[in-house]
């Protein structure tokens, strides 16, 4: 009864996450969980179909019940929340339209200084390591190959104040590892080239999302 309690009350605090994004946040957000602006789209890409409303939504529900889980009715949940929707936003909008917005991070940014300070860890020495190893890590591949984003190095560097050291290690790690994942796959499906990329903020969300909930067993187990 608990649970059933449990996933009613996050899948409305789902969809309310989601109308307060498209509707109070958009001065900030440029897009919303499954909407995005007509002036944003490429050619045949973008739309809004009912497989995507589906997915947000039971990714949403997910995100929310494992927030509530980890931090309970307390005064961390509300950024927690906020910061789950907006990776969903960045993930969903970078996957159809290789696009990550600076307001978006901005965002984010003020929400992660806002998680940090409820938890009583506004660390800014911890933040900007963690932030310089953790961007520092994307910027060099972007420098040396080419084959990453701005947008992600941005992202990761947001991600990795929000971390610290040494969270942002096992979290750059999963990234990576789930995107060379992704690739092989699509590679072995002949839906990719070896030259084709693909876009990273999904996969740097997932880092951040597991090791948000799991880093410091990761942590132990791997000796970062």
């Amino acid at each position: 009864m608990d649970m059933f309690f449990m996933v009613m009350i996050a899948m409305l605090a789902g969809k309310c996450s989601d109308y307060f994004v498209s509707k109070l946040i958009c001065p900030i957000l440029p897009v919303t969980l499954t909407r995005i602006p007509h002036s944003t789209l490429l050619p045949g890409e973008c739309h809004c179909f009912l497989w995507q409303k589906t997915l947000v939504l039971v990714l949403t529900v997910t995100l929310y019940l494992a927030c509530y889980r980890e931090f309970g009715l307390t005064v961390t949940l509300l950024p927690a929340l906020l910061l789950m929707s907006c990776l969903l936003v960045i993930s969903f909008v970078d996957w159809r339209c290789r696009m990550i917005f600076d307001q978006t991070l901005i965002f984010m940014t003020i929400l992660v200084l806002l998680f940090r300070w409820s938890l009583g860890i506004l660390n800014f020495t911890d933040m900007l390591c963690g932030g310089l190893v953790g961007g520092g890590i994307l910027l060099i591949i972007a420098l040396l190959s080419g084959g990453m984003g701005w947008g992600d190095v941005k992202l990761q560097t947001v991600i990795g104040f929000w971390l610290g050291l040494p969270l942002v290690l096992p979290a750059t790690f999963i990234a990576f590892a789930a995107g060379g994942l992704v690739g092989a796959g699509l590679l072995l499906a002949k839906r990719h080239g070896r030259k084709d990329t693909i876009p990273f903020a999904p996969f740097l969300a997932l880092g951040a999302m597991v090791t948000l909930f799991y880093g410091r067993e990761l942590v132990s187990w791997s000796g970062f």
